[in-house]
């Protein structure tokens, strides 16, 4: 037996049933009854009547849970070297104990506050040669005939 589905209701039409309207385009339209009829001549979206099918698959009504639960498939973890990384380092470095990390960061701070207190040395060092050679050059204060009063005018000037 063959039959066709309404464009509106999506309900199946029997032979013997529903009407068929072309449009001047050559489109045909199969319409199950009057109530189908009357909603495609209004230009209602199926979508919006709630007992059609179209409305009802939209809103997942009556689908059996079997046919919707799909099987997903299984993540699969990839191990890939990363830039600067060959996959060898990142496993090796996996590897390692906690203990053996904790040592070599001990090993790295103690490297770097080494070098900072090096160079703080260093800097110290070099103002205190700059501090000399600026005191040097430059005439004490304290020397006879020179007044303490601050040079200028009166006061502050606004």
């Amino acid at each position: 037996m063959r039959f066709g589905l309404c464009n509106v209701t999506g309900y199946k039409i029997f032979p013997g049933r529903g009407r068929t309207y072309v449009k001047a385009d050559g489109k045909g339209y199969h319409l199950l009854n009057k109530r189908a009829e009357h909603l495609f001549w209004l230009k209602t979206n199926p979508r919006s009547v709630r007992w059609t099918v179209l409305c009802r698959r939209m809103l997942k009504k009556g689908v059996n849970e079997e046919v919707r639960r799909k099987k997903t498939k299984k993540t699969v973890r990839v191990q890939r070297a990363v830039e600067g990384n060959t996959l060898e380092s990142i496993l090796s470095r996996k590897n390692q104990s906690a203990a053996f990390r904790k040592e070599q960061r001990d090993q790295a701070t103690k490297k770097s506050n080494a070098l900072r207190t090096a160079t703080k040395n260093e800097n110290k060092a070099k103002r205190e040669s700059v501090r000399a050679t600026i005191a040097k050059n430059i005439p004490s204060k304290n020397t006879k005939g020179a007044s303490n009063k601050p040079l200028g005018g009166k006061g502050v000037r606004r």
